[in-house]
């Protein structure tokens, strides 16, 4: 993102990025996320959050593709909202985790 952002990549390039590397992997994610069987009751919660965050952040990730194909900012700021939603969800996970989330400021002793 960060070379299209910069100008460095076309949008047609980064539609084929996403099409070719990033949707393929996040659908790889989210079958296997969708294959467990048997979870225990304690972990279904972690589950269900796993699977919010794989269904958003492939949405965000085919709503990019059609802002960048239709030129239409309006859909790539839609895009941009549903990644944040999506970053939410992986909060969630964290926090069910019991791991702090990367931006995170580590615990003072003490305090």
């Amino acid at each position: 993102m960060n070379e299209f952002t910069q100008g460095r990549l076309s949008a047609k390039a980064l539609t084929q990025i996403i099409q070719r590397d990033i949707l393929p992997a996040l659908d790889a994610d989210r079958a296997r996320i969708d294959a467990l069987k048997g979870v225990p009751p304690e972990q279904k919660p972690l589950v269900a959050a796993a699977r919010q965050y794989f269904e958003l952040r492939q949405a965000s990730w085919r709503r990019r593709v059609q802002g960048l194909q239709g030129s239409s900012t309006k859909i790539l700021r839609d895009a941009d909202q549903t990644e944040r939603a999506a970053l939410a969800a992986l909060d969630e996970i964290q926090r069910l985790l019991g791991t702090p989330a990367p931006d995170a400021a580590p615990a003072v002793a003490g305090a």
